[in-house]
């Protein structure tokens, strides 16, 4: 039997600045600082929500302080870039029983979408849109997932 030409598969960098979301288990603990690192760094009184957070939110009370919270102190559950702009969903357990989870936008400092309570379900329907094996470092992946410095004068 002929074997089938496989598609070139893209190398990761490729693969990133097509959007492919990194699952936090795939991720080098370098990263998961660093970008933890550099949302302490922003001044988060100039969070923004654009409209589909702001929906999400008036569904649930989630106040602003809630989702600082979820900035500052959440793990972080993946990264993401689209359209030269970094996306991290950060999860943290408010209380016992609520779990807030928000996408945030770093370079415009922007919640884009929040959920509540259903971390596993997201992942699920999402398969195909994460790499498929763990991220390796580089200088390019450097770059691509911290930003470079001038966004962070």
């Amino acid at each position: 039997t002929q074997m089938k030409k496989q598609p070139k598969k893209l190398n990761q960098v490729e693969q990133l600045k097509n959007g492919i979301r990194v699952h936090a288990n795939n991720l080098p603990s370098y990263y998961h600082v660093a970008v933890d690192y550099q949302i302490q760094q922003l001044k988060l009184e100039d969070m923004k929500l654009n409209p589909h957070a702001q929906q999400r939110q008036s569904e649930r009370v989630a106040t602003r302080e809630d989702m600082v919270d979820v900035l500052l102190k959440g793990y972080l559950i993946e990264i993401h870039i689209r359209n030269n702009t970094r996306t991290v969903l950060k999860s943290y357990k408010l209380t016992d029983t609520y779990r807030l989870t928000v996408a945030f936008d770093l370079e415009t400092k922007t919640i884009t979408t929040m959920y509540y309570n259903d971390l596993e379900q997201i992942h699920k329907q999402n398969k195909k849109k994460y790499l498929a094996e763990r991220l390796n470092r580089s200088k390019q992946v450097d770059r691509l997932l911290l930003g470079l410095p001038k966004q962070f004068d």
